[in-house]
């Protein structure tokens, strides 16, 4: 069973790298009104058929095609009326709404790193022909902590390949700094007693920092923590979710070693 991070829910099959995420929904019927939009019909194709996150969008950012997977994970998107930054957070749509201009002006496509809700993700901007203005085709697949810095398999050679500047943290924003390093060490395999040596702390209070964040994150289990931190990327993207952390921590952590 999938273990979302955030509410994205882009959840990939642990044996399988660099594919399409499995969202929740999958086989979902996609909106009637995708084919409105005048495209080709291998993008209807990819739109009605695409197991993973598929969206179309104009240049100033309106929605004019979804697929099953992203209707289900955004219900509330309308066809012709939601602009994305009513999906994902604002300042990573502006950042979206760049590229889509550059794709849209150069025709070169263009794949881009970054997190949004928690999750780290290859975007990948393509322009596409309409019986009115060209628009653009963004696919959205998940990577973990061994893909990060692998490109999604099947994208051409001539794709220009980006770091997002800004980031969505989702639910993993909550946490404190110091409950993103614990987050990062369950993620790179560390028992509670090797965390509590890596950061001089005591078992209970590396335990108290596991139990805040999992009530945070929804998570009930270590194994629920691991897969939420691989697929965060981490330990390999922890700074940026530590720069970016504002939580306070359930627990008392001071700067000495606990336990004296």
């Amino acid at each position: 069973m999938s273990v979302r991070a955030g509410k994205l829910g882009l959840a990939t099959p642990d044996h399988v790298q660099g594919t399409s995420p499995r969202a929740a929904g999958f086989g979902v019927p996609a909106p009637k009104s995708v084919t409105e939009s005048g495209t080709s019909a291998l993008t209807e194709a990819l739109l009605l058929d695409a197991p993973g996150i598929v969206l179309l969008a104009d240049a100033d950012g309106v929605l004019h095609g979804t697929s099953a997977a992203a209707a289900t994970v955004w219900p509330n998107s309308r066809v012709n009326t939601s602009r994305l930054h009513d999906l994902i957070d604002p300042t990573v749509a502006q950042e979206w709404l760049t590229h889509i201009t550059a794709v849209l002006q150069d025709r070169r496509p263009l794949a881009v790193r970054g997190v949004i809700k928690g999750e780290w993700l290859w975007s990948t901007f393509r322009r596409v022909e309409s019986s009115g203005s060209p628009l653009v085709l963004i696919t959205i697949r998940c990577m973990d902590a061994e893909s990060i810095h692998t490109p999604p398999v099947g994208v051409p050679a001539a794709t220009r390949i980006v770091d997002a500047v800004h980031h969505d943290l989702g639910d993993l924003a909550n946490l404190s700094k110091r409950e993103i390093e614990v987050l990062s060490l369950v993620g790179a395999g560390l028992t509670t007693g090797q965390i509590a040596k890596s950061l001089h702390r005591s078992l209970k209070t590396v335990e108290n920092h596991r139990t805040s964040i999992g009530r945070k994150l929804n998570a009930r289990s270590l194994l629920d923590l691991s897969r939420i931190a691989r697929r965060a990327g981490m330990p390999g993207s922890t700074p940026i979710f530590a720069e970016r952390a504002h939580g306070r921590s359930d627990s008392a952590d001071g700067n000495i070693m606990d336990g004296k």
